[in-house]
C-alpha cells in the first residue's frame, strides 16, 4: 500500500511541472517561423548540425564563400564563430528531420525540399529548450521553497513575458543558453553539484561569452553572504564552487 501511495504522490508532483512544459512546448511549436535562413546566426548553425551528422566535423564546407562568416582553420576548412554545443543540442531535431523526410518521401537528391523539410524540424529544438527552460524554473523556484502554484506561475511567467517567447521561436542560442543555466541553478539548489558543473560547462560550450555567468553560479554556491565569516563552512564552500571550474 505504502509503495502504491507513494508512486501516485510522485505523479502528482510531476504532473503540473510536466503540464506547464508541455503547455509552453505546445506554444512555442505554434508560434515558431520554422526557419534558419534569415541571419547567419541561424543558418550557420543549421549547417554545422548538418555537417555534424554527414561528416562528423563541424566545419562547414558546403556554405558558399560569399556567405560565409567565419574563420578558416589551421586545416583549412571553413569553421563558423559559433559554439559547439549548439549544433550539438539540435542533433536530436535534425535527426528527427531526417527520419520525417524519408517517412513523407523526400529524398536528398530534392535539395531545396529536403532542406527546407529537414531545416524547419531542426529549428524546432529551440521551442524544447525554451520550454525545457520554462520547467527548470519552476524546479529552482521550488528548491527555494515556492509553492508549486507560486513555482508554476514564476515560470509560466518567465515563459509567455519575457523574450523567452520571441527567442524560442527562433533559431539562435539563447533557449539553449536560458535552459542550462536554469538547469545549473536548479540543480545546484537541489544539491546535485555535479550535474549543475555539467549544465554549466555545456553553457560554456553553446557560447563562450556564457562565461560571464560563472561568476553568478559561484556566488550562488558560496551559499548566503552573511555566513561567509563563520570559517567553519569555508572548506564545503569552496568544495561546492570547484565544480564550476
Amino acid at each position: 500500500m505504502s509503495g502504491g501511495a507513494e508512486s501516485r504522490g510522485a505523479g502528482r508532483a510531476w504532473a503540473l511541472p510536466l503540464a506547464l512544459f508541455l503547455a509552453f512546448q505546445g506554444l512555442y511549436w505554434l508560434t515558431a517561423s520554422g526557419r534558419v535562413d534569415r541571419m547567419a546566426d541561424e543558418f550557420e548553425v543549421y549547417l554545422m548540425t548538418e555537417s555534424l551528422v554527414d561528416r562528423g566535423r563541424l566545419s562547414v564546407p558546403q556554405l558558399p564563400e560569399a556567405a560565409f562568416f567565419g574563420r578558416r582553420g589551421l586545416d583549412g576548412e571553413a569553421y563558423t564563430p559559433y559554439g559547439p554545443g549548439s549544433a550539438f543540442l539540435a542533433l536530436p531535431h535534425h535527426l528527427a528531420g531526417r527520419a520525417l523526410a524519408a517517412l513523407v518521401g523526400v529524398p536528398r537528391a530534392d535539395r531545396a525540399s529536403w532542406t527546407e523539410l529537414v531545416a524547419a524540424t531542426t529549428s524546432l529544438s529551440n521551442t524544447t529548450w525554451a520550454a525545457l527552460c520554462v520547467l527548470a524554473t519552476f524546479f529552482a523556484l521550488r528548491a527555494l521553497d515556492a509553492s508549486p502554484r507560486r513555482a508554476a506561475l514564476g515560470a509560466a511567467l518567465l515563459g509567455g513575458a519575457t523574450a523567452l517567447w520571441p527567442y524560442a521561436t527562433l533559431f539562435y542560442s539563447e533557449p539553449q543558453s536560458a535552459a542550462l543555466l536554469a538547469a545549473a541553478v536548479a540543480l545546484h539548489l537541489r544539491g546535485r553539484a555535479a550535474l549543475a558543473s555539467l549544465a554549466a560547462l555545456a553553457l560554456g560550450l553553446v557560447k563562450l561569452s556564457n562565461a560571464v555567468a560563472f561568476p553568478a553560479l559561484c556566488l550562488l554556491a558560496l551559499g548566503d553572504p552573511r555566513e561567509w565569516r563563520h570559517t567553519a563552512g569555508w572548506p564545503a564552500r569552496l568544495r561546492a564552487v570547484l565544480p564550476f571550474f
